[in-house]
């Protein structure tokens, strides 16, 4: 719902947020409440992509919830993405877990699951309808941020050394960025755009690097 702003907190709650109400109420005093909450991850919530009808949400607590925030019972699924074969557990939050889920994507047909982390999770793949773990891949460094384009994973984290890989695990190409820390990628888009279809890479850097294509970085904007 473009209606709707969801907010991923360090509580380990979802907030849901009415933003045309918030908006008719710029200037009030008034204190604006979520119009839902939805609660299960037992620590820190690092990241929250949507699906149709579907949140999908990865916590310091090492799982992946999925979340139908239409539904009285809002939490749908709790993965552990550790877990091999059925990827399905118990709904119920881990807790002093030294695994953290930090980022997650998925793929444009919502087939794919893409989720990286720290400890022993890495950067992994589960199929979105059965979940069932798939590749799992070899980093440089934890995931801290993902980008999948073109059957194609952008994987970055601490440092300056950023991957790209194929769904299968194949690394397509290690590259190196302006940051100390790679915290996002983005899509340009190719319609009325100067950079064309470029994928963009910004971090701990005044630099945001444009990479038009795998293996070759055009250029760097200044921020």
């Amino acid at each position: 719902d473009s209606k709707i702003l969801y907010s991923a907190s360090g509580d380990g709650n979802i907030y849901m947020w009415d933003i045309e109400y918030i908006l008719s109420q710029t200037g009030s005093q008034k204190y604006q409440a979520p119009i839902q909450i939805l609660e299960g991850h037992s620590d820190s919530i690092h990241c929250i992509t949507s699906i149709p009808n579907r949140l999908i949400s990865g916590s310091e607590d090492g799982t992946i919830r999925i979340w139908d925030p239409r539904a009285a019972e809002s939490c749908l699924e709790v993965i552990d993405p550790l877990s091999t074969g059925s990827s399905r557990t118990s709904k119920r939050s881990r807790s002093n877990s030294p695994n953290f889920v930090s980022c997650i994507a998925t793929d444009s047909k919502y087939e794919w699951l893409v989720c990286g982390g720290g400890g022993k999770i890495g950067l992994k793949t589960i199929h979105l309808s059965s979940l069932i773990s798939g590749s799992s891949f070899d980093v440089v460094s934890p995931p801290q941020a993902l980008h999948l384009e073109n059957d194609k994973i952008w994987c970055g984290g601490q440092g300056q050394l950023f991957q790209v890989f194929s769904y299968s695990g194949n690394e397509i190409a290690q590259l190196k960025s302006s940051c100390s820390s790679i915290f996002s990628f983005a899509q340009s888009s190719p319609k009325g755009s100067w950079l064309g279809s470029s994928v963009l890479v910004s971090g701990s850097s005044p630099l945001v690097d444009v990479f038009p294509c795998v293996n070759y970085k055009a250029f760097s904007i200044p921020v």
